[in-house]
């Protein structure tokens, strides 16, 4: 379940730079996180795949998807949680794929979600707010 603190994605961009992108986008212009310093937890650190073994349940429950092996890290698909902003000239986000798998999309934008394949193989798993976006399409 991750925690943390409501605040704009004005806001966000204000956060010292080492702690801005442990933030999960909840709504439009809205994210969940930690303010400073001294507040991460484990939850702050799950990383992107592009094949995950874990997605979400609601606006801030990860819920395994499949069967995990013991030891294996905990991975989501960031299209699961991410969307453009309602300015994105302003908020643009794009982060280059280190997963390393014959199926890696290379670069994981916020517009991943409006993407068929994965709207189909995620059914189910994307947060609310997008699942929202989804169903409006």
């Amino acid at each position: 379940m991750f925690g943390g603190f409501v605040m704009t994605l004005d806001e966000e961009q204000h956060l010292p730079e080492h702690i801005r992108d442990f933030a999960h986008q909840i709504d439009d212009d809205l994210v969940l996180g930690i303010r400073e310093e001294g507040q991460e937890q484990l939850v702050d650190h799950f990383n992107h795949s592009c094949d995950p073994n874990a997605g979400f349940k609601g606006q801030i429950f990860l819920v395994a998807m499949r069967d995990i092996d013991a030891g294996e890290e905990i991975t989501f698909d960031y299209a699961m949680t991410l969307a453009e902003a309602p300015n994105p000239e302003e908020f643009p986000y794009s982060l280059a794929c280190e997963c390393g798998l014959a199926s890696c999309r290379k670069t994981i934008t916020d517009r991943d979600w409006r993407r068929e394949d994965l709207q189909e193989r995620y059914a189910g798993y994307f947060q609310y707010y997008i699942q929202r976006k989804i169903d409006a399409l």
